[in-house]
């Protein structure tokens, strides 16, 4: 396993200070790193290969930060915990946190890192160990997430055979990595008189390469695409999706529901659960429009859902760490599962501040305090599942029906947003000059606005008018490579876009610049 260090130095900077190593900080990551900057702990980040070094030097000038503000190597660190910020870690958390539990009790730590210079980077490689029950209880605050094969964290198909083993209830499904796998499946489903099926890559994310299809034709059609690689472009900073097998799965026609979950040595607890609002736009089959904040009292098939996803936790024996679970609910025959993601909710944590105002906590502070405090604050005192909320909260994705390079915002739609009595903040995820796409999938979202109210009845209201302003437009972009491009480009003002973000403590937005972000920066939902 190779992994790249967030530092140019090969030597430990001296510090009385406890260590927090974060994993692949990106998305919601951003916040966990700034929470533990402002909690007094030293912050060491460890990149996986899934992002590249151009998104590694981005999250920097994203957060401020440079490489002398974070603890520059682990040797000699008092290490306090290792948590992963996003999904592109979750694999190399686990690994990292078994091979840091066994050395630690074995040998000296310095004598497990072979540390050479790449470029500018140092390349820490960990040599293979054999990981035994008793060698895994030496650093109490080093979590693996205590599953018996780390890759069921990414595979989907791996996730369903499990759960099928189980007993625990799944959708129809299998995975096409051949022609022959895609003509046997035809073959035994295509004469079906309802023929719809959805095809998704083995291993990925925000939604990209989702496709639904009602013929053979459109199986094949979604089989070459996402087979053939060609979302990569699409996905340029962080690897959302590969392309080693397809996943050919029944469409099931429900509501699809979120559970966040945070676990503690086996102890699960919801922190939050949200319903999707899904729509086929621009050709995308299941484009976010939003989603909503629920609590346990509202309707009965929440804990019928939050059951589920703890059964299917429980086969998978996961013990430690943050989950987010999809969950599609169908009439007559219960909760089936779409994916467990086994990080924390992704959207760069706009979510973050209007459930902690709802709630009183959020995901991300009872995973730190699980990490950081043994979860003697929050994570002992909260309920097992919010029974009930303050008021209500949309988490919306900005769209765009407009591709091209993004010459400007149409100020008078952005007004009308802001005057939304639920309005709570926005941020943009592209700045003028920028590429602008039509938005399909998650890496597409061009923004994200936040809505909150005690008055549930208004709130929907203004949902319902925002999506109307969001269909309307209010994006003005010219297409690439047309005559016209370099005089309007000349012209184009470049300044960052107002941000406008509330804090969960705020009564009155405060304005944050986080224009450097791009469409790449958003992870998954």
């Amino acid at each position: 396993m190779t992994v790249y260090l967030s530092t140019k130095h090969a030597t430990a900077k001296p510090s009385s200070k406890e260590t927090v190593i974060l994993v692949d900080p990106l998305s919601t990551g951003f916040m966990l790193q700034q929470r533990c900057f402002d909690a007094g702990y030293d912050v060491m980040i460890v990149w996986s290969d899934q992002s590249s070094p151009a998104a590694r030097a981005k999250h920097l000038q994203n957060t401020g930060r440079t490489d002398d503000d974070f603890a520059a190597i682990i040797v000699g660190a008092n290490i306090k915990a290792l948590l992963c910020g996003s999904n592109f870690g979750v694999l190399l958390e686990d690994e990292l946190a078994n091979n840091l539990k066994v050395f630690y009790s074995i040998v000296d730590i310095t004598s497990t890192f072979k540390v050479c210079a790449e470029g500018e980077e140092m390349i820490v490689a960990l040599p293979p160990t054999t990981v035994t029950p008793d060698r895994l209880s030496n650093i109490p605050h080093i979590r693996s997430s205590g599953v018996n094969n780390i890759a069921i964290k990414c595979d989907k198909y791996m996730q369903y055979t499990t759960a099928k083993a189980a007993g625990i209830p799944v959708a129809r499904q299998m995975l096409a990595k051949s022609e022959e796998d895609v003509f046997a499946f035809l073959k035994e489903y295509s004469s079906d008189e309802n023929f719809k099926v959805v095809l998704k890559p083995q291993k990925g994310a925000g939604s990209v390469g989702v496709t639904f299809c009602d013929s053979p034709m459109a199986v094949w059609t979604a089989f070459d695409t996402i087979m053939g690689g060609s979302y990569c472009d699409h996905c340029t900073a962080y690897k959302h999706y590969n392309n080693d097998g397809v996943l050919i799965q029944e469409f099931m026609e429900g509501t699809e529901y979120i559970v966040n979950l945070v676990c503690n040595e086996g102890v699960r607890k919801c922190t939050a659960m949200w319903k999707y609002d899904k729509r086929p736009y621009n050709g995308g089959s299941f484009v976010c429009f939003g989603k909503s904040l629920l609590s346990m009292e509202e309707d009965q098939r929440h804990r019928e859902i939050l059951d589920y996803t703890l059964s299917v936790l429980e086969a998978f024996c996961f013990m430690n760490g943050a989950i987010h679970a999809e969950v599609m609910y169908i009439e007559g025959r219960g909760p089936l599962l779409v994916e467990i993601n086994c990080r924390l909710q992704g959207g760069n944590a706009a979510w973050v501040p209007p459930v902690e105002a709802c709630m009183g906590y959020s995901q991300l502070s009872v995973l730190m305090d699980v990490y950081l405090n043994e979860g003697k604050i929050l994570f002992d005192n909260i309920p097992s599942a919010p029974e009930s909320i303050l008021g209500g909260c949309y988490a919306v994705k900005m769209r765009s029906n407009v591709c091209g390079i993004l010459q400007d915002i149409i100020q008078s739609q952005l007004n009308r947003i802001l005057a939304l009595p639920s309005y709570q903040g926005h941020f943009f995820l592209v700045k003028p000059s920028d590429k602008l796409l039509l938005t399909v999938d998650m890496p597409s979202v061009p923004g994200e606005v936040t809505l909150v109210n005690e008055d549930r009845d208004i709130l929907d209201q203004d949902y319902a008018l925002l999506n109307e302003i969001l269909d309307e437009g209010i994006f003005v972009a010219i297409p690439e490579g047309s005559p016209d491009e370099a005089l309007v480009m000349s012209m184009i003002n470049t300044d960052p876009i107002p941000v406008i973000m509330a804090d969960a403590a705020d009564t009155v937005p405060s304005a944050v610049d986080i224009s450097n972000l791009t469409s790449d920066d958003i992870s998954l939902s």
